[in-house]
Parts: C-alpha cells; structure tokens; sequence
C-alpha cells in the first residue's frame, strides 16, 4: 500500500512524464492504472475506462509475448540459407547426373566419344613428309638455325 501511496503521488505530481518505474507498476496494479488514466483523461475516470474483460485479455496477452531475441533470427536465417544451398546442389547433382546404362539422361545432350588416332595419325605423315622434303632439299635441321 505504501508503494501504491507514493505512486500516485507521482501520478498527481506535475511533471513532464513518468518514469519506467511509475508505468510498470501501473501495468501491474489496477487501483494505479485507474488513477493513471483519471490523470490522462483530465480527471473523469471513466472517459478512458476498459471493459474488465478486455482489459483483463490485453494485460494477459502482453505478459505472455516475449520479444524475439536477434540470436533466433539469425539461427532462423541461417538455417533457411542453409537449406537453400543443399536444395540448389541437390537438384544439380539429380538433373545433371550421368545415367548408369549410357543412355543420355534428361539434364544434358551426350556426344559420341572423341578419338585422338586420325589426328596422331595425320601428324606423324606430316612428319614424315618434313623429314622427306629436307633430305631432298639437303636442309640440315631447322633447329639449328633458329
């Protein structure tokens, strides 16, 4: 009751504002919250007053909201980026997969296997006909001129 006492005080006192202490005990204390809003609405009580359900239902759901700290959001976003990632490399590796028979999957177009021999082949007659050319030609080799 004292305490009650020295907050209406507070509430009567001219001034430019309440304090955190004055506002948290009128959110707890009905008696003081009433003498809080006599003090918003010039003295007439019951220009602000609350039905006592609704009042009872908002004080009820405000005790129970608990704010969200930054942590859990950061845990929830990273989380989400997380599953993003293995969703994007998940769908890569199941389009873009060789198939197992040699068939051409869906992800991609295959092409013939390439061979290096007519190629190997076309270089070494080359060479040959190099070789040839200089011996006619009587060309020492060209390296040595270089």
């Amino acid at each position: 009751m004292k305490r009650c006492e020295t907050i209406c005080r507070q509430l009567n006192a001219p001034s430019a504002g309440w304090s955190r202490e004055v506002l948290d005990h009128c959110r707890v204390c009905p008696a003081c919250r009433r003498e809080m809003l006599a003090q918003l609405s010039g003295n007439d009580s019951e220009a602000l007053a609350l039905p006592p359900a609704l009042e009872a239902r908002t004080l009820a759901a405000y005790r129970k909201v608990k704010p969200r700290c930054r942590l859990s959001r950061v845990v929830l976003w990273s989380g989400a980026a997380v599953a993003a990632a293995c969703l994007c490399i998940g769908s890569g590796v199941f389009f873009f997969r060789p198939a197992p028979d040699g068939t051409p999957s869906a992800g991609f177009k295959s092409e013939p296997v390439w061979s290096g021999a007519g190629l190997e082949r076309a270089l070494s007659e080359i060479g040959q006909e190099l070789s040839a050319t200089q011996q006619r030609l009587g060309v020492e080799d060209l390296e040595d001129h270089v």
